[in-house]
């Protein structure tokens, strides 16, 4: 009796061990953050290099969270347009406008209904991808957190250097042999690509962040003015609106920059993993 209870407890003990930090969660909520994936992710089981589904889920993560602030972004897109199409709709019937002005407004917001739908589904679709990638079921609770970049330093992103990788990588030497020089041209166009993508991605970031520097500036002047009394509750609302705009801009420009950098890094240290990274 004492040894098959000793042997069940050896058992319980190897389960518990083998069992992936996510499923002692299965009866709350498992919230997905920046810092918490690589603890949240279970071993591969289908042959693929750790790293890529790592990076997998990393890129699906980033993507999940533009998603959400799209949402809201969203939401205060359908509420400005609805509220013009209220207004547009009082004017008619005063005869401010014309019928044409008033249907243009009926369209933008048909239009942004429509436009919005298609988010809604693309989001579904990538909380349903990440939610397998992390081994949940449909059922499970999953929450995901928007990311934090306090420990980030985003700043090596500028550190950069597309020739000194392609020398570390062996890519910037043809050998003269047309087979292996067509192979080594396509992975340095693919590199060049990555490169292209991760500094169009800065440059958007940085005039995003000057963008939204600049409205903050000007946010807090009008607050000031406002306080003092030469400036309406009204300029006030709509200068704060105008910046939290600008604020979800610049956060999904900072995810988005990430994500670039996020698989330029990769491919440099895994030259050959190529094909894979593109098929993503």
């Amino acid at each position: 009796m004492k040894r098959t209870v000793s042997l069940l407890i050896t058992v319980l003990l190897v389960l518990s061990v083998m069992t992936p930090a996510y499923a002692k969660t299965k009866s709350e909520t498992v919230t997905i953050s920046l810092d918490k994936i690589e603890d949240l992710l279970p071993s591969s089981t289908t042959g693929e290099k750790y790293s890529l589904q790592l990076l997998n889920a990393k890129l699906k993560y980033l993507a999940c969270c533009n998603d959400a602030l799209k949402t809201v972004s969203n939401a205060n897109t359908y509420d400005s347009k609805a509220q013009a199409q209220a207004v547009a709709e009082k004017k008619l019937e005063l005869g401010y406008i014309s019928q044409k002005e008033y249907d243009d407004t009926v369209k933008n917001l048909k239009d942004t209904v429509t436009g919005q739908t298609t988010d809604t589904s693309t989001r579904a679709q990538n909380l349903l991808s990440l939610r397998h990638l992390f081994g949940l079921d449909d059922d499970d609770k999953m929450t995901v957190q928007a990311a934090d970049y306090s420990k980030i330093n985003l700043d090596k992103i500028n550190n950069v250097s597309y020739k000194r990788d392609l020398k570390d990588n062996d890519l910037n030497d043809l050998s003269g042999n047309d087979a292996t020089d067509t192979e080594l041209t396509g992975k340095v166009e693919a590199f060049k690509s990555l490169y292209d993508a991760l500094y169009h991605a800065s440059l958007t970031y940085q005039t995003a962040l000057t963008d939204y520097q600049t409205k903050e500036s000007d946010a807090k002047l009008v607050q000031s003015k406002f306080q003092q009394g030469y400036a309406t509750k009204q300029e006030l609302d709509d200068i704060n609106r105008d910046l939290s705009t600008l604020k979800t801009t610049l956060d999904i420009d900072r995810n988005n920059l990430y994500a670039a950098y996020l698989k330029y890094d990769f491919v440099r240290n895994n030259p050959d993993d190529y094909p894979s990274v593109f098929a993503n």
